[in-house]
């Protein structure tokens, strides 16, 4: 008496099952991230790396070039001749330090 095998039953009537993307959660899950990165990098990292560029330049308002590297003169301008950019920078670095230690010691 001789038996036929059946559909997906041993290596002569195995099939690949096809795998859906849907099941591999992890792959998924990082496909999905794609569209909020590329949001975030084209409206947020662009223009933050874009005005760091433009502050290390020689580059005056409507030229749309980046103009001449100066580094880090045009800051060291500002810090050695201006007032309103040391009370600006003693302002902002009291808020980023103060802030958490105020929220950290509340909290205890």
């Amino acid at each position: 008496m001789s038996t036929i095998p059946r559909a997906g039953a041993g290596p002569a009537g195995s099939r690949h099952r096809r795998v859906s993307i849907f099941e591999h959660e992890t792959f998924l899950g990082y496909l999905l991230l794609v569209p909020t990165i590329a949001v975030l990098a084209t409206f947020l990292a662009f223009p933050f790396l874009y005005g760091a560029a433009l502050s290390m330049t020689s580059t005056e308002v409507g030229d749309l070039g980046l103009g001449t590297f100066v580094a880090l003169a045009n800051y060291a301008f500002e810090a050695l001749r201006s007032g309103i950019f040391r009370t600006a920078f003693r302002d902002n670095f009291s808020h980023t330090l103060g802030t958490p230690l105020v929220e950290l010691t509340s909290c205890l």
